[in-house]
């Protein structure tokens, strides 16, 4: 055999093997060669009436002691297919005496004109009055256009929450544009007028997605709004998704959907800069919700190209998972496997909420529903 045929022949099969090495690779990052076992101690009952309930916020601007959750819900499949149809914020009452669909309303008006919502925040308790902050795709969006006229293709969208004879709505303040916000994904303020969002990706196109998903490109990051202008206070993150800060303003949480990780930054509430304290490992983290007690509940997607599948195909499901965790006197991470579901229920499950004692809700990324779920105790 020549020499040179033979130095093709051996580096075609070097790059034969590289190659099936690194899918294998991502086969196991993306936890399709995971055996899962499917469990749940909950009840759950379906709430129809919400296509792509992705975000969930809590707010106690009803009044009622269980207070409410607003429910951000955009028809992604409507974007998928070129015909986009403007979502909406929902607001669903927890009070036991409006229960089911009769609970579920909407609380956002006519503004924005272009309104797809992706990522919500609502104001912490200590705010001065409070606001709900929204990731809006008016243009541009992971699943395509929104809309081909000219204007920024996302934006971040204030709100104040007001209530008014027992019915709750939202009433637009602010539309923030910025070069900055490549891909945002999820917000979370810190107070009426400051925030923290995440840019997934810093391509601006599918075939960048993708480079950036399947090569590993950790090119994700955080941004902090300081009442005037962005600066980016964390980056190197695979796939910065869901995002949220600790009660007293001195922790931020990052969910790493690709990185299978939290993120957990400590911050100066001064500044708002932000300094890596660890890192958590979590299976397919999507949205982080902290609950009362203090413990972050997410939304995980345990078989990522299996819901992959399920973005271009609604006849296939994906299985949806709710972790819960927590820390120990000792500083030490303890997680809770909640809820492991095939997708049968809900597919695709991206924002988990703990809202009571044993109760949480689930939302998810394309199905037109989310659940109410109470743990059972033995």
């Amino acid at each position: 055999m020549p020499r040179r045929r033979k130095l093709v022949l051996v580096s075609l099969a070097a790059a034969l093997a590289l190659a099936l090495g690194w899918g294998i690779y991502l086969l196991v990052l993306a936890g399709e060669l995971s055996r899962l076992a499917y469990h749940s101690d909950a009840e759950c009952t379906r709430v129809e009436g919400v296509v792509g309930a992705e975000d969930l916020a809590f707010t106690r601007a009803s009044g009622t002691p269980e207070g409410g959750v607003f429910v951000s819900s955009d028809d992604r499949r409507a974007t998928v297919a070129g015909t986009p149809v403007r979502g909406a914020i929902y607001y669903y009452s927890l009070a036991p005496t409006a229960p089911g669909v009769a609970a579920i309303e909407v609380a956002s008006g006519d503004d924005p004109e272009l309104f797809h919502p992706h990522g919500i925040g609502v104001t912490p308790a200590s705010a001065e009055r409070e606001r709900l902050f929204v990731v809006n795709h008016p243009r541009a969006s992971l699943f395509g256009p929104n809309d081909h006229s000219e204007g920024p293709g996302h934006t971040i969208e204030v709100f104040d929450v007001i209530s008014e004879a027992g019915r709750v709505r939202l009433d637009l303040q602010h539309t923030i544009a910025d070069p900055l916000l490549v891909s945002p994904n999820d917000v979370a303020p810190v107070d009426a007028e400051r925030f923290y969002v995440t840019n997934d990706h810093l391509a601006t196109s599918k075939l960048g997605h993708k480079l950036e998903d399947y090569g590993r490109l950790a090119r994700g990051h955080v941004l902090y709004w300081d009442g005037d202008a962005f600066s980016v206070v964390a980056d190197g993150i695979l796939f910065a998704n869901g995002i949220d800060v600790s009660r007293d303003g001195t922790t931020v949480y990052v969910a790493s959907v690709t990185g299978a990780r939290v993120h957990v930054f400590d911050r100066d509430p001064s500044s708002g800069a932000l300094t890596a304290r660890e890192q958590v490992p979590v299976r397919g983290p999507d949205n982080i919700n902290i609950s009362d007690d203090g413990s972050l509940w997410i939304g995980a997607h345990p078989k990522l190209l299996t819901f992959t599948s399920y973005a271009n195909d609604a006849a296939k499901r994906s299985p949806s998972q709710v972790f819960r965790l927590s820390q120990t006197e000792s500083g030490a991470w303890e997680t809770e496997d909640v809820w492991l579901s095939d997708g049968s229920d809900i597919s695709g499950l991206s924002v988990a909420l703990g809202v009571g004692e044993g109760r949480f809700l689930v939302g998810s990324v394309f199905d037109a529903w989310l659940l109410d779920c109470q743990r059972v105790v033995d």
